[in-house]
């Protein structure tokens, strides 16, 4: 044994079992093309795939450069950085460390000042550079897991083989490359603290959790339990306790005297999902998150393990990590992003199971019911729509021509509220994760000689392709090849400023268009409706649709429907025979809701101001229905112009 007081796990002179060998490992190294394949991915997933949440903090952070330090919070909020956001929720580290990061693109006038309406305005290479500061945090927390695989006792390559699997492990993947968010840097500054924690230096791994602290919260809920488990007198969990609190005391001081920082950071509700599922004793209602969170935090305080016996404190400080992450995203509701923040420790619990098949296979599965749940739950948050800011939008207008999405390709889906079922699924897999991960079930040696993996760890790095990457392309395939151009939907209605339209009681909205030049006739209209989603039951209102030729004063069409054959969300379809149609001639298309009641909106409409083809006044705009958060247009079909679709779009009079 090679002794050295501040590494208490080294074993490089451990004795081989073979007789308790484990299939865990494949018995050869990562070779050049498994790397080559993963930086391919890296490659298009950087380019291709980015949620706009990071336009808006890497758009704020530009305040600081700008010179406003003393209340950016207040600037940005001025400066309209998202008109739809009224306040920034990250404590300062998040911003400063943009702010840093960006200096290069400031002083070469990329971004030259904190941009309004952040999303819709950052061009696409700052894009690209504010993506590309959290995965070289993402890569730091892989080279960060080889570094602690080998302080307990793992050879240079199965090092290697365990931060491999992070980097591919899909939900952190995802998080990084493809949702393209900064909760990297959170569990970087947490690995690097579990490092420390494991040499033993508890003022840096103390002082690395708290830093951690200030950029999510999520670091609190492993450092007490670590802090528990290893440290056992009162004053000094007290004194440890005191200096993992400065660095968020420094940043809150800093800021305290802003309205804005108070509300924005204060205000967030994210930490509220921590009190979803609750227990109702009639008196009050308890979160059963935070309770099982305490008696983890007790537990880890009666566990008396001896640091020097290294493997076994090493099982449970990693035990007690996992059952607090399986908790936390098995109890409580979470954002997609958050999810990286599990994997360290998810990870590590598998490799030195007996059953770390068992565990990678779990893996698979915990991403396909996440990429099910997005769908259903998530939709413009994990489906197509993230690669609405990457390359693939500069050859294409996402917002004509993407016409199909992940719900066309999960065509099963046809509950809506089957997320609740994939969200049960999702937290059981942790939940079997935070108890067939307890030490007794794990390996006696870590450095044993295992077998041959076959490939399983591959497979579940390809499981990004089969349940995501790949669809999202084939919907952009699948609509490039349909020819058809029009707004399907839109995320969040971002792009747009919109203002209600209720079309009720006997009111009448009209959209006027410009018939294009080579439009001869029109023979559907496809309009998708909003009803009363306050009831379950079809509303029966008469809906009357008239089409008339304003140039010449000719109604050319006129047509009565009953509302209760229409579907929400999906494109009603109206026949129309064959309406001659005059190039560039002004038309007017009237909706009309015969009520005839005081019921509340049967069908909603919205405007936007901004569209793809100007209108009559020279501005852009269009008659669109709303269904939670889409945008769908009016659309006129010609089938004797080689089945053309056309936007009717024009000017919006009542």
């Amino acid at each position: 044994m090679v002794s050295n007081e501040n590494n208490i796990f080294n074993l490089n002179n451990t004795k081989l079992y073979k007789k308790n060998e484990i299939k865990n490992f494949p018995n050869h190294e990562i070779n050049k093309l498994d790397w080559f394949v993963f930086f391919i991915f890296v490659a298009f997933c950087f380019l291709n795939f980015v949620h706009s949440d990071i336009l808006l903090t890497g758009g704020s952070s530009i305040s600081y450069l700008w010179g406003d330090i003393k209340d950016p919070y207040y600037y940005n909020i001025v400066n309209e950085v998202e008109p739809s956001i009224t306040s920034n929720h990250y404590f300062p580290s998040t911003y400063l460390l943009f702010a840093i990061w960006n200096i290069p693109i400031y002083l070469l006038n990329i971004v030259k000042c904190p941009m309004k309406d952040a999303v819709s305005t950052t061009p696409f290479f700052a894009t690209m550079w504010y993506k590309a500061l959290p995965v070289l945090f993402f890569l730091g927390c892989g080279y960060l897991i080889f570094k602690i695989s080998k302080l307990i006792g793992f050879t240079k390559n199965k090092a290697k083989i365990i931060a491999f699997l992070f980097l591919t492990t899909p939900l952190a993947f995802f998080s990084s490359l493809i949702f393209g968010q900064y909760d990297s840097f959170t569990l970087f500054f947490v690995l690097l603290g579990v490092y420390y924690y494991f040499k033993n230096n508890m003022l840096k791994f103390t002082v690395f959790f708290g830093i951690a602290m200030t950029f999510k919260y999520f670091a609190l809920l492993i450092y007490v339990p670590l802090l528990f488990l290893k440290e056992k007198k009162i004053l000094k969990i007290i004194k440890h306790c005191l200096i993992f609190s400065v660095p968020i005391l420094i940043e809150i001081l800093g800021y305290i005297h802003s309205p804005d920082f108070k509300l924005g950071v204060f205000g967030f509700n994210a930490k509220n999902y921590l009190k979803k599922c609750v227990l109702d004793t009639g008196y009050t209602k308890l979160s059963i998150f935070v309770i099982s969170w305490i008696f983890v935090v007790v537990c880890a305080y009666l566990k008396n393990v001896e640091v020097k016996e290294k493997e076994e404190f090493f099982k449970w400080a990693i035990y007690f990590s996992n059952v607090v992450v399986c908790l936390t995203f098995g109890l409580s509701f979470w954002h997609p992003q958050w999810l990286i923040f599990m994997v360290p420790f998810t990870l590590f619990s598998a490799v030195i199971n007996k059953n770390a098949r068992l565990f990678y296979i779990i893996d698979i599965l915990l991403f396909l019911f996440f990429c099910l749940l997005g769908v259903t739950f998530f939709e413009t948050h994990i489906d197509e729509w993230l690669m609405y800011f990457g390359l693939s939008n500069k050859f294409l207008d996402f917002k004509t021509e993407i016409i199909y999405g992940l719900k066309d390709v999960f065509f099963f889906l046809k509950d809506k509220n089957s997320y609740n079922l994939f969200f049960t699924l999702f937290s059981a897999l942790l939940l079997v994760g935070a108890v067939f991960k307890h030490p007794k079930f794990t390996i006696t040696r870590f450095n044993e000689n295992f077998k041959r993996e076959n490939g399983l760890f591959r497979l579940r790095f390809l499981s990004l392709v089969l349940f995501f990457v790949g669809p999202c392309v084939l919907c952009v395939l699948m609509s490039l090849a349909s020819g058809e151009k029009y707004y399907f939907r839109n995320s969040n209605g971002y792009f747009y400023d919109v203002h209600n339209e209720p079309l009720n009681g006997d009111s009448v909205i009209e959209q006027h268009f410009k018939a294009p030049k080579n439009m001869t006739n029109l023979n559907e209209l496809r309009v998708v409706f909003l009803k009363n989603l306050s009831i379950e039951r079809p509303i029966n209102h008469e809906l009357e649709i008239s089409i008339e030729d304003i140039c010449n004063n000719e109604v050319l069409f006129s047509e009565k429907y009953d509302t209760c054959d229409f579907k929400n969300e999906f494109p009603t379809k109206f026949k129309l025979g064959d309406v001659e149609i005059i190039p560039e001639n002004e038309y007017v298309i009237t909706f009309k809701l015969n009520e005839g009641n005081s019921n509340p909106t049967g069908i909603m409409f919205k405007t936007t101001k901004k569209g793809p083809n100007p209108g009559l006044d020279g501005k852009k705009s269009s008659l669109v229905g709303d269904f939670k958060n889409q945008w769908y247009c009016i659309k006129g079909f010609s089938p004797k112009d080689n089945n053309l679709a056309y936007d009717l779009i024009g000017k919006k009079e009542r």
